[in-house]
């Protein structure tokens, strides 16, 4: 059975989610502050943590970074329960790498429906086969990013890289299936970070997939300010910026995806 750990201070919100949950065949256990929360976490390795974010002793920012330092993300996927009058905290908890988001006061339906394609896209990610071409690359963009993507895409290809994005995948595919084959088959994930990339939902599942298959991420700064376009989960990673000189940024790319590509045969 699918364990599901609800992080939630106020106890009607927490019991309605309790409830739904259980009526579709979840098992359920539930904190009501951050502090309880990370321990339950840890000693329970649910199967998806909904997570408030105004809670008491630690935020649930806080509670998803100590979580991240603990190893139990990326591994366990994470929705985050917000206000409905603070966007803020959406594009923030998007920036630090959630999952998804349960905006409040929700519809039960809603909720479900959430919970249910974050698991199901889980499930995706664990039933691909995870054998690398090793001579692939795929690029992970935001949509408002994509002349900068197709320009990239372009020179790598002229470099004679063999590069994936999702404008290959034919209409009638199995859209979040095909991405996930495409990224786990491949041997590294480069992605154009921006504001824009921050922002982006599909980003965030791209790097999810990528982190769960072992495929190399190599993150690329495009355009915007480092502080709101590098999200949580990469903020360890190396990354190539190409704001400025950007002749010499795609020398030393090239440089690290060919010794990526070297170190993968």
């Amino acid at each position: 059975m699918t364990t599901i750990l609800v992080i939630e201070d106020t106890k009607d919100i927490r019991e309605m989610m309790i409830m739904s949950l259980k009526m579709h065949d979840y098992d359920v256990i539930s904190a009501s502050n951050g502090s309880d929360g990370v321990y339950a976490a840890e000693e329970h390795q649910p199967d998806l943590i909904i997570c408030d974010i105004m809670l008491p002793i630690f935020s649930g920012y806080e509670v998803f970074k100590r979580l991240h330092a603990s190893n139990i993300l990326p591994e366990t996927p994470f929705i985050f329960a917000t206000a409905l009058d603070r966007r803020e905290d959406i594009e923030y908890g998007r920036l630090m790498g959630a999952d998804d988001y349960i905006v409040k006061p929700f519809a039960i339906a809603d909720f479900i429906k959430t919970v249910q394609d974050v698991l199901t896209r889980r499930e995706i990610v664990r039933s691909v086969d995870s054998s690398k071409d090793d001579t692939h690359i795929f690029v992970s963009y935001s949509h408002a990013d994509s002349s900068q993507m197709r320009s990239l895409r372009d020179k790598l290809r002229e470099a004679n890289f063999i590069v994936w994005t999702d404008e290959q995948i034919e209409p009638g595919d199995e859209w979040e299936l095909v991405l996930a084959r495409m990224i786990s088959k491949s041997t590294c994930v480069l992605c154009l970070l921006s504001e824009n990339a921050a922002q982006s939902k599909w980003v965030g599942r791209e790097i999810a997939y990528a982190e769960h298959s072992g495929t190399r991420i190599l993150p690329v700064l495009v355009h915007g300010e480092e502080r709101d376009s590098i999200p949580l989960r990469l903020i360890n990673h190396q990354f190539i910026d190409m704001r400025t000189q950007y002749n010499t940024a795609f020398e030393r790319l090239c440089a690290v995806l060919n010794q990526h590509l070297a170190n993968s045969l």
